[in-house]
């Protein structure tokens, strides 16, 4: 078991007492830890905070995790959530961590990640032919024309108010990816998406149906990332020998929310 009070295998350095101070702030942020080791630590990113600060960001989970809480060397995000995404955010310890994991998650397709949505189809046919509750499908439409490919499973339907929760696998990692994909290529834009769907009419029904409130998130969720075990050798060498992590986070309350009025408890 690793510990907090000397330095880790990778050199990342964390007394006891900022180590406890570090989680302090990720639970005044309501960010949950899923998962760590001497090299990457995998956070519950919860809907509405940013994964990355910038000029118009006040809040971001790098800004939170690279407070100055007496580390060796600040954490460093290796993939990024859209701001209205919740679930699993990886970041390194270290440079070689950072470059290692994300090389391969940017290249090599045995590390997947899985994304669950709720969509609503607007009254459309859904889901289409191909995509029946337990089938996959795949869905590729370019995006600012980049190849782009989402593979996509309903995992359940609620016919009479029109939504329906999928299990989305990206295959390429373009902005907005999954949205774009759900609203275009399945006709059945992601439940609270303002952008690529319309949070009126029925939409907006269901909406308040669940949240009972002015503001909602939207039903996106990153509920699992598969990434490789991590040792010096692996570092040195880049190659995988040790076979893989999977990291899971659980669903907001929002969705439960949503399983339990659709009588799909059975996925919470």
């Amino acid at each position: 078991m690793m510990s907090h009070r000397a330095l880790t295998t990778s050199g990342w350095v964390c007394s006891l007492k900022k180590y406890n101070s570090l989680r302090r702030l990720l639970a005044q942020a309501n960010i949950t830890l899923l998962y760590e080791d001497d090299y990457i630590m995998a956070v519950n990113k919860p809907s509405g905070l940013a994964s990355q600060g910038g000029s118009k960001v006040t809040a971001s989970v790098d800004s939170i995790l690279t407070a100055d809480v007496g580390t060796s060397e600040p954490l460093r995000l290796v993939h990024r959530l859209d701001k209205m995404c919740s679930g699993v955010l990886v970041l390194a310890k270290d440079k070689t961590s950072a470059r290692v994991v994300s090389q391969w998650m940017g290249g090599d397709a045995s590390i997947s990640k899985e994304y669950w949505a709720i969509v609503h189809d607007g009254g459309n046919r859904f889901p289409p032919a191909k995509a029946r509750r337990g089938n996959s499908m795949e869905i590729s439409i370019p995006i600012q024309g980049k190849h782009a490919t989402t593979e996509c499973t309903v995992m359940e339907m609620d016919r009479r108010r029109h939504l329906s929760l999928v299990k989305l696998i990206p295959k390429t990692g373009r902005m907005h990816q999954l949205r774009k994909h759900c609203a275009s290529g399945l006709s059945a834009a992601i439940l609270g998406d303002s952008v690529y769907g319309k949070t009126r009419g029925e939409q907006k029904i269901v909406l308040d149906e669940i949240m009972n409130d002015a503001s909602w998130p939207i039903f996106l969720h990153c509920r699992q990332i598969k990434v490789p075990c991590i040792d010096e050798h692996v570092l040195r060498t880049g190659k995988n020998l040790h076979g893989f992590i999977k990291i899971e986070a659980p669903f907001p309350e929002y969705f439960r929310r949503v399983f339990r009025m659709c009588g799909w408890m059975k996925t919470s």
